[in-house]
């Protein structure tokens, strides 16, 4: 028999339109599916990161007087060049692989006002802005954070996953937490989160007043938990500690 009109009589078979998506799967509708639903949970994710980690008014830009933490706008003097280079290495790296996983952090270091902060919180709002959902904590505030949640299993277990499986976490002031904390709650709690996240190949940013040298053999000295952090820091870092040196911006 010829063929036939699909609305002839005759016509005896399954008409299947040229463009019926239920008779044949649509690999492109898949895929496209598959991007919407990875968008939406990596913006579910920055907004947690948001909630529980707010940007300070200081660097977000809700002061007038302040301008917000931009690498667009930052500053770059000889003092932080090597800084403001490192950040955006990291900031490339991490758009091209917004899991993280591989990317190489780095550490600052110098003395207060250089501009560590500022570029510390320029990178998380730049990767935030990407739907990238990187935290970031000074090194006080996770002190105070974790002793907050004592007693409460549930909060604490929430704090400790949103650090661990950041794509970034971002250390600010690392030296300057209470010293009546680093043989107790913090010092655990900060030494399994670092190892978690180096087993995960995880990056890490810190940002200190102290060098790496009295980091190691003056501020930590003979604190296990401690010189296991930093140990494991130079690590995620590739041994790579950027000075900031100068006067201070803010004087």
């Amino acid at each position: 028999m010829s063929d036939v009109p699909n609305m002839h009589p005759a016509f005896k078979g399954r008409y299947f339109p040229r463009d019926c998506w239920v008779c044949e799967p649509d690999t492109d509708l898949d895929a496209r599916r598959k991007v919407v639903e990875r968008d939406q949970e990596r913006n579910l994710n920055v907004a947690r990161a948001a909630n529980w980690n707010p940007i300070p008014d200081l660097f977000s830009g809700a002061q007038a007087d302040k301008p917000a933490a931009d690498l667009a706008t930052f500053t770059v003097t000889a003092s932080n060049r090597d800084a403001y280079r490192a950040a955006h290495r990291l900031v490339r790296d991490m758009e091209a692989k917004p899991s993280g996983q591989s990317v190489r952090g780095f550490g600052m270091y110098g003395s207060k006002g250089g501009g560590k902060s500022r570029l510390s919180y320029a990178i998380v709002r730049r990767l935030r802005a990407s739907g990238i959902a990187a935290v970031i904590y000074t090194l006080p505030a996770l002190d105070r954070a974790v002793r907050e949640s004592w007693g409460d299993k549930v909060r604490e277990r929430e704090l400790y996953t949103l650090l661990a499986r950041a794509p970034l976490l971002v250390i600010d002031d690392l030296g300057k937490e209470r010293k009546t904390s680093e043989d107790g709650q913090l010092g655990e709690f900060f030494f399994e989160l670092i190892d978690e996240r180096v087993l995960a190949t995880l990056p890490v940013v810190a940002s200190t007043n102290f060098s790496p040298h009295d980091l190691e053999f003056s501020r930590y000295a003979g604190m296990d938990r401690f010189e296991a952090v930093l140990d494991r820091l130079n690590g995620i870092f590739g041994s790579e500690w950027v000075a900031v040196t100068g006067a201070s911006y803010r004087e």
